[in-house]
């Protein structure tokens, strides 16, 4: 008996045949009558299959890990119909038309899982194990990187920079941080978008300003205290709070809020405060936060402020 790989018949319906290659796995053939080739007994060739998963959006090889093994005065030739469609999870299946000198003649029917892919986690180096985050310097590199649920490189997966001007962001991830400011780098595969923050300074106070003068804002401790110019209804999209060494960060998202995209209104009529989870406790009177807020038009604005500790009674 030898293992062997599959040759290419000449044209068979209308599929290119190309040899198999690497090592036995799980059979997938049943033996059929005996035949003989100048008088020698012939057994029937057998597939073996040493993938049976592939992941969603790779490459697919239907004869990569596929062996068989055969009667040594046999020839054996095979071609293949493929009918798995990495684009989408679910089950496919190869078919292998199996031919050989001895005269048997069948096919295989191999099924395929296609696993999904999904984006789970952006690595951030910057991100310290309190929740702060690094401030970068202009020149800086950030390599970042995305985590899935299974272990792929994911090459569908696209960068994108919410101010490219402060920090762009390449086709890989890396991020170079360009001018002082903040800016939230998304990744984002199959409809499913990550965002991880970016502040670049190169000193204490950073150099911004506010957009408009509809708010004036200061952060107290644990609560964010606005004052509203109208009655323009605005919601949180991003606080950031720096001493230019570090930053907290809170994308402006609250769970429990009731309005349809999960973020408080900031108007005249709710009390005048929210309340952004930062992550850390190193701020300190003085430091610079910002607030990046859409309104109900879907204007973006920008509002800066100080931090003042909060004086016991």
């Amino acid at each position: 008996m030898k293992i062997a790989k599959l040759l290419a018949i000449a044209a068979v319906s209308l599929v290119t045949g190309v040899a198999v290659t690497n090592a036995p796995g799980v059979v997938h053939t049943s033996y059929a009558a005996v035949k003989r080739i100048h008088g020698y007994k012939i057994m029937k060739p057998k597939l073996y299959f040493k993938y049976s998963t592939v992941n969603q959006d790779a490459n697919f090889d239907p004869y990569k890990g596929v062996t068989y093994t055969s009667s040594r005065r046999d020839k054996v030739y095979g071609t293949v119909k493929n009918y798995v469609d990495t684009s989408k999870p679910g089950k496919y299946f190869v078919v292998y038309h199996i031919k050989d000198k001895a005269g048997y003649n069948f096919k295989v029917k191999h099924v395929i899982t296609v696993r999904p892919v999904n984006l789970t986690d952006i690595y951030n180096p910057n991100h310290n194990s309190d929740d702060t985050y690094d401030v970068s310097n202009i020149g800086d590199k950030i390599n970042l990187r995305p985590r899935y649920n299974v272990n792929t490189t994911a090459s569908e997966t696209t960068w994108e920079s919410s101010n490219p001007s402060v920090a762009d962001v390449s086709s890989d991830g890396v991020v170079t941080a360009k001018s002082d400011g903040i800016a939230v780098v998304s990744a984002t595969l199959h409809d499913k978008t990550i965002n991880t923050p970016v502040l670049v300074t190169e000193s204490p106070q950073l150099k911004l300003t506010n957009s408009d003068d509809l708010l004036t804002i200061a952060y107290d401790n644990s609560y964010l205290a606005y004052k509203t110019k109208n009655d323009l209804k605005q919601y949180p999209y991003g606080v950031w709070v720096t001493d230019g060494v570090k930053f907290g960060y809170t994308d402006g998202i609250d769970d429990e809020s009731t309005n349809p995209n999960h973020r408080d209104e900031i108007s005249s009529e709710n009390g005048g405060i929210f309340t952004p989870p930062f992550g850390g406790d190193f701020y300190h009177d003085g430091d610079t936060m910002v607030l990046i807020t859409k309104d109900e038009f879907g204007q973006s604005h920008q509002y800066v402020g100080q931090y003042k500790e909060m004086e016991n009674n």
